[in-house]
């Protein structure tokens, strides 16, 4: 088993599904700064600026179900990626398919991460739901601030990771359709 190879696999089994991902921000040693942006800075400002200006989320029950559906979705991909890989394998020109390989592991933790962020999600909003402010009528108020906030960055999050995802995926497919049949 080659050294780098060997290293990448235990670095994987000791960073676990977040690391893994977090891993994959960097390409040869230079960080990819378009996704450190999309994922971390921008949804830092997006809870910043709900915070400051004191937004009360009330839709609550409809994220919860649009953030199930996209981890229902995200799973999905997850199989697909994972056949994905399994496809790859299989090609006879091995020399081809190695940074194929090594694209669509890199691929399948972003994946897998976006899948864990996105229940994440689910169980943060229905969390935050069951303790939704109401006033004397039952009205419900909206939640607070700090805890809009917090839900925003982890849904800005996704979203960034997302985009990861989806660009991965094409440039996947792309190199899947080069190499021959």
């Amino acid at each position: 088993m080659a050294e780098e190879e060997h290293h990448q696999r235990a670095g994987s089994a000791q960073g676990g599904i977040v690391g893994d991902h977090f891993r994959t921000l960097k390409n040869r040693g230079r960080i990819l700064w378009l996704h450190v942006t999309l994922q971390i800075i921008a949804p830092t400002a997006v809870a910043v600026a709900i915070f400051v200006m004191k937004v009360r989320v009330d839709v609550i029950a409809e994220l919860v179900t649009g953030f199930a559906i996209f981890g229902g979705f995200l799973f999905g991909l997850v199989i697909f990626v994972f056949q994905l890989r399994r496809q790859v394998i299989k090609k006879s020109d091995r020399q081809k398919t190695v940074g194929l390989a090594q694209f669509i592991d890199q691929l399948f933790s972003n994946v897998l991460y976006a899948v864990l962020i996105s229940f994440v999600l689910v169980v943060v909003a229905v969390t935050l739901a069951t303790f939704e402010p109401a006033d004397a009528d039952g009205n419900k108020l909206g939640l607070a601030p700090l805890a809009g906030a917090l839900m925003f960055f982890v849904f800005a999050h996704l979203l960034g990771v997302l985009y990861m995802c989806l660009g991965r995926t094409r440039r996947a497919y792309l190199e899947l359709k080069r190499l021959p049949a």
